[in-house]
């Protein structure tokens, strides 16, 4: 049993940001002067780093939570 799961989280996360971008292309299609330029710089720009160091993050978190789990369940004993 799994203590616990990041992997879904991280997947849910993933998902959440490809619609997003999607949205956010089918967008730009209808919106395209300096207001929504101004948008992409100020806020939009800053999501898709942020949200890679996000899931690698929970990648490498989830590794050692995987690990710190196998390492604590009890030994089974071979006579």
């Amino acid at each position: 049993m799994r203590i616990v799961d990041l992997r879904t989280p991280a997947n849910n996360l993933s998902e959440a940001y490809e619609q997003l971008e999607a949205a956010w292309a089918n967008l730009q299609e209808v919106w395209s002067d300096s207001a929504m330029q101004a948008f992409e710089d100020n806020y939009f720009a800053h999501i898709r780093p942020r949200v890679k160091m996000t899931l690698e993050a929970a990648g490498r978190l989830s590794s050692v939570l995987d690990q710190a789990q196998r390492e604590c369940e009890p030994k089974k004993e071979s006579w």
